[in-house]
């Protein structure tokens, strides 16, 4: 478990999406609602018990990390049935999934790539804060990411929840080094 706090895991997460979007097309942004996707809608982020991960004896109760999970606007679904189901048969890389996966490698993240439709492209960041970007069955894509298991603490102050909508930063590297 690493020494973070809830504000700082918020933090980390919105730097770790938004230089994953930068890795994605200019004029894409990710959204909670995506107006082509009316019934469904990302909430905000959440922190999440770690029930379901391992962890220290005794550290169960206070322990928690944060999830969230975007849209991607600006990327076009497929405009037909007989499309997805090209896409889906098709052989060989996903071109905006292959852009993502070189991204993360020259930052020296973890990647795979699940090659198969729904195609999934994952990643797991140095500092252990994971993200993922699906392309659906229809070419919609969405992007969620989480942290790692950090102490969660009632007494942090007030927090800045992740925005509604994170634009595409543009092409320039950041100046605080890699994601």
């Amino acid at each position: 478990m690493r020494d973070l706090t809830e504000n700082e895991a918020r933090g980390l997460l919105l730097r770790h999406l938004t230089e994953t979007l930068r890795a994605l097309p200019a004029g894409t942004a990710l959204v909670h609602r995506h107006p082509g996707l009316p019934t469904a809608v990302f909430g905000n982020e959440r922190v999440v018990p770690s029930d379901d991960v391992l962890y220290e004896p005794g550290e169960r109760d206070d322990t928690a990390y944060l999830r969230a999970a975007y849209w991607v606007l600006g990327v076009e679904p497929f405009d037909s049935a007989e499309a997805a189901e090209a896409a889906a048969g098709a052989a060989g890389p996903d071109p905006l999934l292959e852009a993502v996966l070189a991204a993360w490698r020259r930052s020296g993240w973890r990647t795979r790539l699940a090659d198969h439709h729904p195609r999934v492209a994952s990643g797991e960041a140095p500092d252990g804060f994971g993200v993922s970007v699906r392309r659906s069955l229809q070419g919609h894509l969405s992007v969620f990411g989480s942290s790692p298991v950090f102490r969660a603490r009632p007494a942090d102050p007030p927090f800045e929840p992740l925005p509604d909508r994170i634009d595409h930063p543009g092409r320039h590297s950041p100046l605080d080094g890699p994601i």
